[in-house]
């Protein structure tokens, strides 16, 4: 879907050979569906719940991350494929207030829930 949105964002900034401007198109298309969370306290999970899960949309290609409270912290994605179990990411990310890719490549309604390092309260917002 991602691809199909650079193509076009490409055709409609002036052609295939624009592409950084076509980035940028898909980059913009994906935030324009982000979401805001908080993540409590004692908690290395968001969502919380152990059985708390978020689905990846069509927005985005990547899931992507950033803090709105100041600072930085490493995480990961965790997946729930449909078979059952838990499949996190074996390296961390490190994650400030810019938007940071966590997991690239995400097929459209995936389950998955972010890894924190810390278990301290965290703001921010997610585009997937």
């Amino acid at each position: 879907m991602a691809s199909g949105l650079a193509m076009t964002a490409g055709l409609l900034v002036g052609g295939a050979g624009n592409a950084g401007a076509a980035e940028r198109g898909v980059r913009a298309a994906c935030h324009d569906g982000d979401v805001s969370f908080t993540k409590a306290a004692d908690n290395y999970y968001y969502p919380t719940s152990p059985t708390g899960r978020l689905t990846t949309s069509a927005n985005c290609n990547d899931i992507n991350l950033r803090y709105t409270n100041g600072g930085s912290r490493n995480v990961k994605v965790c997946f729930y494929p449909s078979s059952g179990g838990e499949d996190c990411q074996d390296d961390w990310k490190r994650v400030g207030s810019n938007w940071t890719v966590i997991a690239t490549d995400v097929l459209d309604g995936t389950k998955y829930r972010f890894r924190f390092g810390l278990s301290h309260e965290a703001n921010g917002q997610y585009a997937d």
